[in-house]
């Protein structure tokens, strides 16, 4: 793939998880050089992904920075939630703006399985109901209460009694 567009899939990403960005603040995170960024957002605003907003106010002389955001179409997620007593499941934009959310309730003595099923059909259900095709989501977070190890990168989930 090209390099340039590995990057620049880097900086959208980098930009729906932390929000509006300056080219300033996108260079200092990023680690690449004002010159590198503005070429590579200009190509993205080009291509219509990026959007630049309002001129911020400056405590510093010099030029103005400007908000960049990401178009919230551009992309989006599922997130979904295992409690004790419920499973939670909502589709967001790239905007992080919730599309679809929705929330169904588990018995705690339910067998494993069946939470399981209950869990898949309510994110399969929000999807659906968010009128985003399936082939356009582009990650999917999962909460499982439990124990993290960090050593092995594994969870050891804790799933309701019963």
């Amino acid at each position: 793939m090209d390099r340039a567009l590995v990057t620049q899939a880097r900086l959208l990403s980098e930009m729906i998880r932390h929000g509006l960005k300056t080219r300033g603040e996108v260079a200092r995170q990023s680690g690449m050089t004002k010159a590198s960024i503005s070429r590579l957002m200009d190509e993205l605003l080009q291509a219509g992904l990026v959007f630049e907003g309002q001129k911020l106010r400056n405590s510093k002389p010099g030029r103005r920075a400007r908000l960049l955001t990401v178009r919230s179409d551009l992309a989006h997620f599922v997130g979904a939630d295992l409690e004790g007593m419920a499973v939670r499941a909502c589709v967001v934009n790239s905007a992080l703006e919730v599309v679809a959310s929705a929330r169904h309730n588990v018995d705690p003595r339910w067998p494993t399985g069946k939470i399981m099923q209950e869990w898949a059909a309510l994110i399969t259900d929000v999807v659906r109901n968010s009128g985003v095709p399936p082939a356009e989501i582009a990650g999917m977070g999962l909460g499982l209460p439990g124990l993290f190890n960090r050593q092995y990168q594994t969870v050891h989930a804790y799933f309701p009694p019963g």
